[in-house]
């Protein structure tokens, strides 16, 4: 699993002051990369990047995903909208069907990216709590979903994405629902 940058900074080993300084200089670097690629947030940058060559940008990551867990899984749909087509692939449509799925609380993961083309991996979550759109209550235990919840989760997810029209579209080895247009 690779490291999240979203809102976590790097392990420093260092007095307070030396903290705040790293933080300061990482908020700076975050914001010029941000202006750079002319994005709202980290997720969207990182899309834009591997489709650089929709953005005018000097890159494209042919095999790369973006990933997202709890209210990021909305600004990636955002950055997926962004891209407008690639054969039978919207960006529009599929931005909305991964709305849909965070609304109802059916993503735990979601990744997307390239291999080749594009390609959207969705992961329903275990617990509760590890919903998309999970909001802490306070007092209330998060329980485990039973194995028919979650088959029911893999149906409107699969449902969701067949609308779509990926050219594939499956449970991988990891257990994630994937879609992929040719």
């Amino acid at each position: 699993m690779a490291e999240d940058i979203y809102e976590k900074t790097s392990i420093l080993f260092a007095d307070d002051h030396a903290k705040n300084e790293y933080q300061k200089k990482l908020e700076q670097k975050t914001k010029k990369f941000l202006e750079s690629t002319e994005s709202e947030n980290v997720t969207e940058a990182l899309v834009k990047m591997i489709y650089g060559e929709d953005f005018g940008l000097p890159i494209r990551l042919l095999d790369t995903q973006a990933e997202a867990r709890g209210e990021t899984v909305l600004d990636l749909a955002n950055a997926i909208e962004k891209i407008d087509s690639y054969n039978e692939f919207r960006g529009h449509k599929v931005a909305e069907a991964v709305r849909s799925l965070h609304r109802e609380g059916y993503i735990m993961e979601a990744k997307f990216g390239r291999e080749g083309s594009p390609v959207l991996y969705v992961n329903p979550p275990y617990w509760e709590n590890q919903a998309s759109n999970y909001v802490r209550k306070e007092g209330y235990s998060p329980r485990k979903f039973q194995d028919e919840e979650r088959e029911k989760m893999y149906l409107a997810i699969g449902q969701a994405l067949h609308e779509t029209k990926p050219d594939e579209l499956g449970i991988d080895q990891f257990g994630y629902v994937r879609a992929w247009w040719d």
